[in-house]
């Protein structure tokens, strides 16, 4: 049973920018970072219920609604696994035999949905990280892993470099992180206008914005988007769907900043597709 709340921020593999541009699902492989309150565990359970939820349409995941959905809140899907299920009683550490176990597990197909996930949520030593190697790289399609972590850093860089991370932090610092540039999406987000998003590109290009500072500003909105899901604004009319891929796409737009040294083509990009999604047609254009 998931306890704590958790959410997403970071870079994103080449193996999963076309997955996360087709909006199909949320990532089978994330690296979930924060202090507590951060909402770590929250954001566990939106994936979880992404990853099974039995919403025919994709850009409609999670719905909430639906029987998976409500037994992943309830903490009782028996395709979304805690790690306690392959650990003595008041472990405190992932060991290498329960990593194997894990790896053993994940080749039996899903019980009853369209994946099985597996939530990692104490330390892994060195030696059940490498176990687990492999299985992230090349696992079964049906499988996801959602490592939740206080200390990334103690993460070998092979097991990271295999992950989506996202980074969280508590709704106090992150209110202290906000930037213009990040209020500025999504004060256009939330005015469910196109003519705001356009407006928005226009006025980066014309305030000469770097690359630098747009690449913050879609983390910030991530976050800031990331918050919404985990404590909801009713002010804020965006579906919890549209939210998760809002958020998505707010990360795969940073991680490519590092490819795109042009702050009008993906400010303006990123625009389009942040409409294409708010009008409910957001699965099909791949960034350049």
């Amino acid at each position: 049973m998931m306890s704590e709340p958790f959410l997403m921020m970071g870079k994103v593999p080449n193996s999963f920018s076309r997955s996360l541009s087709a909006m199909a699902e949320p990532p089978h492989q994330c690296i979930l970072s924060g202090p507590e309150g951060s909402g770590r565990h929250t954001l566990a359970q939106i994936l979880a219920q992404a990853l099974v939820c039995q919403e025919p349409q994709a850009v409609r995941r999670p719905c909430g609604q639906c029987t998976s959905c409500q037994k992943v809140a309830q903490g009782i899907h028996p395709d979304v696994i805690p790690i306690q299920r392959f650990l003595p009683p008041e472990s405190k550490e992932i060991k290498v035999d329960a990593a194997r176990q894990l790896r053993q597990d994940a080749y039996v197909r899903p019980n009853e949905g369209r994946c099985k996930v597996y939530l990692l949520d104490l330390p892994l030593n060195a030696n059940a990280q490498n176990a687990l190697l492999k299985l992230l790289e090349d696992g079964p399609a049906y499988t996801a892993f959602l490592i939740l972590t206080d200390q990334p850093a103690s993460l070998l860089e092979t097991v990271r470099s295999r992950c989506v991370h996202f980074r969280l932090t508590p709704p106090h610092e992150e209110a202290q992180a906000e930037t213009s540039l990040g209020e500025a999406w999504l004060n256009a987000l939330c005015a469910n206008s196109e003519l705001a998003l356009v407006e928005c590109v226009a006025k980066f290009v014309a305030d000469k914005v770097t690359r630098d500072q747009l690449e913050e500003s879609y983390q910030v909105l991530s976050q800031r988007l990331v918050e919404e899901l985990i404590h909801p604004n009713p002010k804020l009319t965006i579906p919890r769907a549209k939210l998760v891929a809002l958020t998505k796409l707010a990360e795969e737009a940073r991680n490519q900043c590092a490819f795109n040294p042009s702050v009008g083509h993906s400010a303006g990009w990123f625009a389009a597709r942040s409409w294409q999604i708010l009008m409910g047609s957001g699965a099909q254009n791949h960034h350049p």
